[in-house]
């Protein structure tokens, strides 16, 4: 996870499964790792990751049909280490579940869970500002040993906040129709960049130094800027699609959806938003350029229909600096 707090506030007690257990579990789906170095969107089985999906659902302790009924109707989603074992495969039970939804799905998630998943409150953390950017509250529900944090957001949007997190390896989701990745030429090869534009205070870079080391136990190469990786190291910055500083959006051709088989007749759009708005953004730290400009973290909710994605977030003059950490992140909305 990310977001300062949500980055690694459970990092310190993940991992306590029994990792033999899983192992055995997980051992007729084993993948050599030399097998996964030039792996391609068309090597992505919608099919397996439908099977990945439901299986990790169960794992932490929801019924998959009713939960993804739940993230269609309140336009919702789940994001956080959850999802690499189903993009990846890789062989580890997260230790917790992030549902992200705006205020008005996330009570009728909150009753979801309560009634139908029969999870119980131990506690709401309400937001103090800096300490929670992007973020207005987390309720904390467990059952047995399952823990889920419904996470709420201001913005309509929920997946404005993955774009937000430490890292690109943690930048996907998934909605009631399908799994969204934002940098599959980096994640589906097991690679990650920092996104060091949210992270500007020794306390945030001390939790993501803690969530990278826990993603390279897990197979992951993490590396600091996209140019450390060797594909990449002499990459067109601000216009390769993998580098941080160049402007994207849910609708562009670099975006990963896997839509699930299982549901038929939605459009590519409808079924990764959810949502009459679409995300553009761009990640923040420095250019790999020999300029060296610094940037912000970036993000702007637009209807589906904006093509013109750099104008968009160019022009955009409605711009909200997040309290007294406004180093951390900059979010500007747009009403085009």
């Amino acid at each position: 996870m990310s977001l300062s707090y949500l980055a690694t506030k459970t990092v310190e007690s993940d991992d306590h499964e029994d990792d033999q257990f899983y192992a055995d579990l997980f051992a007729s789906d084993s993948v050599d790792s030399s097998e996964m170095s030039h792996v391609s969107r068309t090597d992505v089985d919608p099919h397996e990751i439908e099977i990945r999906v439901k299986r990790q659902l169960t794992l932490a302790g929801v019924e998959p049909n009713r939960t993804l009924e739940k993230l269609r109707l309140t336009r919702s989603a789940i994001s956080g280490s959850t999802m690499l074992p189903i993009l990846l495969d890789l062989k580890f039970k997260p230790n917790d579940l992030d549902v992200y939804a705006n205020e008005q799905g996330g009570e009728v998630m909150l009753a979801h869970m309560h009634d139908e998943e029969e999870f119980k409150s131990v506690k709401t953390i309400e937001s103090t500002g800096s300490s929670y950017t992007r973020i207005l509250r987390i309720h904390w529900l467990v059952k047995e040993d399952h823990l889920v944090n419904l996470i709420i957001v201001p913005d309509d949007n929920p997946v404005v906040a993955i774009f937000h997190f430490h890292s690109t390896i943690v930048m996907n989701c998934l909605t009631g129709y399908g799994v969204f990745c934002a940098y599959p030429a980096l994640t589906l090869n097991r690679k990650s960049i920092s996104n060091t534009g949210v992270l500007h205070t020794d306390e945030s870079r001390r939790r993501a130094d803690i969530c990278y080391t826990k993603y390279i136990s897990r197979g992951i190469e993490h590396q600091p800027h996209l140019r450390h990786h060797g594909r990449w190291a002499h990459h067109q910055c601000g216009a390769d699609k993998s580098c941080p500083a160049t402007i994207r959006s849910m609708h562009d051709e670099e975006s990963l959806w896997i839509g699930l088989p299982s549901v038929v007749g939605v459009g590519r759009e409808q079924a990764v938003y959810n949502n009459s708005e679409s995300v553009i953004w761009s990640l923040g730290g420095w250019e790999c350029s020999p300029t060296r400009h610094y940037n912000m973290t970036t993000t702007i909710s637009v209807p589906i229909a904006t093509r013109e994605i750099v104008p968009a977030l160019e022009d955009s003059d409605n711009v909200q600096h997040e309290g007294e950490d406004d180093l951390l992140l900059v979010s500007r909305s747009s009403t085009l």
